[in-house]
């Protein structure tokens, strides 16, 4: 009888790069001989008090939803990839960085937000933390928040007035300030690595805003077999010390030239790197994963 892979994702994000990811891995499991099994997450809800999955003949599962609690219920019955800790480090960027920097990495400067539960604000309080950010940097600052895909949520801060104004209204928000690379702006490496190897590296170039997303206009170019050997030991060290099994690590130059890891990504999509380097990524994850 065929094993069946169960691919899970977020059934109120199914955005074109999903499906074009679960597209792909239908693709490669069904060419090895195994049934690929598609699985909103609206279809297999956390419950602590429910045996609700069959996995008699489920080998595993690939995780492209980062739902902690119901990935890590799915560990109970079958492997699940990227396993449900290294999912959750990984969506938190400042969990993340304080991981990373630890290990050794080198990242940019970053300073996370209080926390505060509070509905007002207590502005006397507050002063304290943004007159801190406001020493600490210099204009522009990168604002991100700690949750957040695709660039979306990061912004530009380019004075104390602007700082006020978004710290103002995200202090409930888990966010973080960093370092601006200014010299390299729009331009970084997405590196792709399965198991201990780097299998495909694009540069991401965005002429037209600091942040190089190709959801946000950015350009891909293939450098697999020309980038410095720096850039891809970063990777293979962050996706190693993260126990992930594979990932996107996204690695910008400093304003020395310095490789610097700003995310790790351990639900990365392939749809624009598998057209610009023209290398088949999701055939070489399932064969790792197989061989696992």
């Amino acid at each position: 009888m065929k094993k069946t892979i169960l691919i899970i994702y977020n059934g109120y994000s199914l955005i074109e790069q999903t499906k074009y990811k679960i597209k792909r891995l239908v693709e490669e499991i069904n060419s090895r001989n195994y049934i690929a099994k598609p699985v909103s997450s609206l279809d297999l809800f956390c419950n602590t008090s429910k045996d609700y999955i069959e996995t008699n003949d489920v080998l595993f599962g690939i995780n492209l939803d980062k739902d902690f609690y119901l990935s890590k219920k799915l560990e109970d019955y079958i492997p699940i990839y990227n396993n449900s800790l290294a999912t959750k480090i990984c969506d938190d960027k400042m969990s993340t960085l304080l991981h990373l920097s630890k290990a050794g990495i080198k990242i940019p400067k970053t300073i996370s937000s209080p926390l505060c539960y509070q509905d007002r604000l207590d502005k006397k309080e507050a002063k304290k933390f943004i007159n801190y950010i406001d020493k600490e940097f210099k204009y522009p600052i990168i604002f991100k928040h700690c949750y957040g895909s695709l660039g979306k949520q990061v912004k530009l801060i380019n004075n104390k007035k602007e700082l006020e104004r978004i710290y103002h209204t995200s202090y409930q928000i888990p966010h973080l300030y960093e370092d601006f690379l200014s010299a390299h702006q729009g331009n970084d490496y997405r590196v792709i690595v399965i198991g201990d190897k780097v299998v495909a590296v694009m540069n991401r170039v965005n002429k037209n805003d600091f942040r190089s997303n190709i959801y946000l206009g950015g350009k891909g170019y293939d450098v697999t077999n020309t980038v410095s050997r720096d850039i891809t030991n970063i990777a293979i060290k962050a996706n190693k010390d993260l126990n992930l099994d594979y990932s996107g690590v996204d690695i910008m130059l400093d304003n020395k030239d310095v490789p610097t890891l700003l995310e790790v990504n351990s639900n990365p999509f392939f749809s624009e790197v598998e057209k610009v380097t023209n290398i088949n990524i999701t055939g070489k994850l399932i064969d790792y994963l197989l061989s696992k």
